[in-house]
């Protein structure tokens, strides 16, 4: 009799250890499954798409270069109070093509005189502040634009530099 019960027991023992390898190796199948699968979703996640034409890159305008055309000094006088006022201003423009600086040549009458009269109009102590030096200079920008596209066709003017800003 010791003899059955000590075989029933090593039969009850040998079934739990291999049902435990049973698990385990369908544990680690399991696990195997979930790197592999997870792995894929991250590797196709992190690399976007692929199709060339998907890929919206911007490059960046390639700018033509600079070109100055610098103006003769402009000096407007206003009366603030019972004293007189003096305003002295250099500027430059600037385009991006150099066909304009013979068409700002030719035009520099007309130029010379709508800068004159529009500096005239300014109010003096507008013009004190470094903003109000800024409103001034984008002003004159949009107005010379609109005049020389009246004149000419096309404005040609990106910006006004001040080169000089002087009151007294």
């Amino acid at each position: 009799m010791a003899n059955e019960k000590e075989l029933a027991m090593d039969e009850q023992s040998k079934e739990p250890s291999s049902r435990g390898k049973a698990k385990w190796i369908i544990l680690a199948v399991l696990a195997g499954i979930l790197l592999v699968g997870g792995g894929t979703v991250a590797v196709f996640m992190l690399k976007g798409k692929s199709d060339p034409e998907a890929v919206d890159v911007e490059v960046p305008e390639q700018r033509a270069p600079a070109h100055y055309f610098t103006l003769k000094p402009f000096v407007s006088n206003y009366r603030v109070g019972n004293r007189q006022r003096y305003l002295q201003v250099e500027m430059t423009f600037v385009t991006r093509d150099e066909r304009n600086l013979a068409l700002f040549e030719e035009q520099m009458p007309m130029i010379r005189n709508d800068i004159v009269t529009f500096l005239s109009r300014q109010e003096f102590d507008e013009l004190r502040e470094p903003e109000g030096r800024d409103v001034l200079r984008q002003n004159l920008v949009e107005t010379m634009q609109v005049r020389l596209e009246e004149e000419t066709g096309e404005t040609g003017l990106e910006d006004i530099l001040f080169t000089a800003f002087v009151m007294q």
